[in-house]
């Protein structure tokens, strides 16, 4: 079968189905095809390759994280998003539009409010996300969007997560091994770590012993770092003729501290 590409003119199987001087283009590639000569031993053409048709697409967004670590209320936290023309080829850059939709009385800024894109090209900007104090603790929705600037029709959007947790305050106990030593004998000192009512391990924990009404001298400071229990033991050695009355010890983690008293007899 032959396709006549010139069907303005006579219809004949001798009829040649492209004459020199005449073109023809294919509507969906673009494509044009122009004979240059014609002989009985070949043809000689001129083949034209077309832009193509452009086909716009909504483009593709990502951001990272895509939940938030667990901050402070009032804690700035940066999103970055990247965002994809998915135009065809054919297409000439886009400029992508980048919003965002926060709860009432937060903060975002962006570091580009805008992209501009050819098909195929990704770029990235960022957003930063901060809270008002005294933002209950939750997990709170950061809408993201990208919009063409000159098709709006042609946007995508996603929701990352910004979470506010607010750490509960430690809580520390101390207590001695008995109430009363003799010069030479080893007081154990246990210091508790909570937090909720939940033990903390791995705490650093500092315990500074002291005799009471000494003028000077006399204090020793010790660590320690509290176990899966949230306890850590320190131990203090009473010199043999160590003064006799009352001593103090001090025990502090996590900005929390307490005390508690032991005799030397």
């Amino acid at each position: 079968m032959t396709l006549d590409l010139t069907p303005t003119s006579p219809a004949s199987f001798s009829h040649p189905a492209l004459v020199p001087g005449q073109s023809y283009t294919d509507a969906t590639t673009g494509i044009t095809i122009t004979p240059v000569s014609v002989s009985s031993t070949g043809a000689s053409i001129q083949v034209t390759l077309g832009s193509g048709t452009c086909t716009l697409a909504n483009p593709s967004i990502n951001v990272s994280p895509s939940q938030s670590q667990w901050v402070l209320a009032g804690s700035p936290v940066n999103f970055a998003v990247t965002v994809k023309d998915n135009d065809s080829p054919a297409c000439v850059q886009s400029t992508f539009n980048l919003g965002d939709t926060l709860p009432s009385g937060w903060s975002g800024v962006w570091n580009a409010t805008a992209l501009t894109l050819s098909p195929g090209q990704s770029g990235q900007a960022t957003l930063t996300v901060t809270s008002p104090t005294g933002t209950v603790d939750g997990f709170y929705n950061v809408g993201i969007s990208a919009t063409n600037a000159s098709s709006p029709s042609y946007t995508s959007s996603l929701t990352a997560t910004y979470v506010i947790s607010t750490p509960v305050p430690a809580s520390v106990s101390i207590a001695t091994n008995q109430p009363s030593y003799s010069g030479g004998q080893t007081v154990a000192i246990s210091v508790s770590v909570t937090s909720g009512g939940n033990p903390v391990s791995g705490a650093a924990v500092s315990v500074v012993v002291n005799k009471v009404n000494k003028p000077t001298g006399g204090t020793s400071t010790l660590s320690g770092t509290t176990g899966s229990n949230g306890v850590a033991v320190v131990n203090y050695r009473l010199n043999r003729k160590a003064a006799k009355g009352t001593y103090q010890t001090m025990g502090s983690a996590n900005s929390a501290s307490a005390s508690t008293t032991f005799m030397v007899q």
